[in-house]
């Protein structure tokens, strides 16, 4: 989608007031926090991806449930290749980056999951290095 002053208004409300600024801005906390940092190359995306230690992680907006963290776990028809967590953590911390970038994680849906995230979760994005 080309992103203009005509599709302002669903920007708006699809990521709730989060911009690609405020986007950056948290890039730049999970970095200083040891975190890699991809950015999806559009600004009106709405999603990064993270990883330290190996352990991956994905901020995406949701069209009806606002911001989630997701981790990535072995794809099948049953589950899906990504988890929610819960409950729902405060979005933009760096706390909420590391539960999701852990090892495993729960939920009532997909019950206790390996984070199987790789390199290949990464290339959408640019990596933002500062």
């Amino acid at each position: 989608m080309t992103h203009n002053a005509s599709t302002a208004p669903y920007l708006a409300m699809r990521y709730n007031g989060v911009d690609q600024a405020a986007l950056e801005s948290y890039a730049r906390e999970l970095i200083a926090a040891g975190f890699e940092v991809w950015l999806a190359p559009d600004a009106g995306s709405g999603y990064l991806t993270y990883a330290r230690d190996g352990l991956w992680g994905t901020l995406q907006c949701s069209e009806f449930e606002g911001w989630d963290h997701l981790m990535p776990l072995v794809p099948s028809r049953e589950f899906g290749s990504s988890m929610h967590l819960e409950p729902k953590p405060d979005t933009f911390t760096v706390k909420a980056a590391e539960r999701c970038a852990s090892a495993t994680n729960y939920n009532a849906i997909v019950g206790t999951q390996r984070n199987v995230g790789t390199r290949a979760h990464a290339p959408h994005g640019y990596k933002v290095t500062a």
